[in-house]
């Protein structure tokens, strides 16, 4: 049994001073007790602020050997062709999988518990097979010139297999909207009734081609054989978010072009169960662009965190992430942002009972951030995370 505390902890919900956790050999959370004073022997105490174990919510393991490779640009169809470009470049599976190994492991040691991955293929397998994260797989597809509906979805089943065959939690999901057919999203949509994991808004070049103007996004979707659907309105992804929030979650990733405009198209009762994930070094990298995260806040709607791929963050820290939402949100309130990757993503995963919180019987892991503002909640420069259990 070890009891662990700190100048403040963050409980997934709350902040408490004075208080240790008391954890047992497993690492599960036995006990919240007050204490009068930091010297009492026995508690382990740290200079900083204590939370559970962080929760990624969106990441492209299999993408990790790319770290560095791709500049920064203005929109997605710039990134994309970099990307593509790379993809041509030989790099032998051993390569592959140190970078996938790495990734995994330092996302460990600064303090993340479960990831939400995107996959595209087998790649990613070995590593979680081994890892100490917690992942839950999503299955990329996106429509294909020259290949049915049909035949994309059963390569998404065939690679499906593999990973249930090696006991690791996975779902099909969509890419995003313009890259995915009507007949396909929703054949998906039909067939998962856990969760979808979907790219939004992620640049200004997307929006363009969801709202039938002249986009690069298109002529290089189609240059590369994606099918972007040629008859849908930008009505018909609002109806399909609506009508799948009835009986799924639905995570939305980037949101970077998302708009009080468009948030008003839905009731409150229509968003309870869509979880906005925000990426904003990504967004930075990509379309040198920040959504508006004074927005999220002011119309209450749920939102986590991600890093996405090291293809487009040149930052290996999640914590980065959530000081860039300091920086740049409005009456910023740090007990909200904490909860946004520790309480709410696990809730929204249906892992609350193990992860995102310490109440008694969880098992989400314990992080220590240093060099934090206790006093006035703030992050600094110098703040980093670290596993303590």
């Amino acid at each position: 049994m070890r009891k662990i505390s700190a100048n403040l902890i963050f409980d997934g919900e709350q902040f408490l001073r004075n208080t240790v956790l008391v954890v047992g050999k497993k690492g599960e959370i036995l006990d919240l007790q007050k204490i009068n004073q930091k010297e009492t022997p026995g508690i382990e105490y740290y200079e900083g602020l204590i939370v559970p174990g962080f929760i990624n919510m969106h990441q492209h393991l299999e993408l990790a050997w790319m770290y560095g490779k791709i500049e920064k640009t203005k929109t997605l169809s710039q990134f994309i062709k970099q990307l593509l470009l790379q993809k041509q470049t030989s790099l032998d599976e051993k390569q592959r999988q140190d970078a996938i190994f790495s990734l995994d492991t330092n996302m460990y040691k600064q303090g993340l518990s479960c990831v939400v991955d995107i996959a595209n293929t087998a790649d990613s397998i070995e590593v979680k097979q081994k890892s100490k994260i917690k992942y839950f797989t999503m299955l990329e597809l996106y429509s294909r010139m020259g290949d049915s509906d049909e035949l994309v979805y059963e390569y998404g089943e065939k690679l499906k297999k593999e990973f249930d065959f090696s006991k690791l939690e996975t779902h099909i999901t969509p890419h995003a909207f313009y890259s995915t057919s009507n007949t396909l999203l929703n054949f998906i949509a039909e067939n998962n009734k856990s969760f979808l994991s979907i790219h939004f808004l992620e640049s200004p070049d997307e929006l363009d081609l969801l709202k039938h103007k002249d986009s690069d996004l298109k002529a290089l979707s189609y240059k590369n054989k994606i099918k972007t659907k040629p008859d849908f309105k930008f009505a018909e992804i609002l109806e399909f978010i609506k009508r799948n929030a009835n009986d799924k979650k639905m995570l939305l990733v980037h949101n970077t072009l998302l708009s009080q405009e468009i948030i008003d198209e839905f009731s409150e009762n229509e968003l309870k169960n869509t979880l906005f994930c925000l990426c904003p070094n990504s967004n930075l990298h990509i379309s040198d662009k920040l959504p508006n995260f004074n927005m999220f806040e002011n119309n209450k709607l749920n939102y986590c965190f991600g890093t996405d791929s090291l293809a487009s963050n040149s930052q290996i820290s999640f914590l980065s992430e959530l000081k860039i939402v300091q920086d740049n949100m409005l009456n910023f309130k740090m007990a909200n942002v904490l909860n946004a990757c520790t309480l709410t993503p696990a809730s929204f995963l249906g892992i609350n009972d193990e992860f995102g919180c310490f109440k008694q019987g969880t098992k989400p892991g314990i992080v220590l951030i240093n060099d934090v503002d206790t006093i006035n909640y703030r992050f600094t420069e110098k703040s980093s995370s670290k596993r303590l259990l």
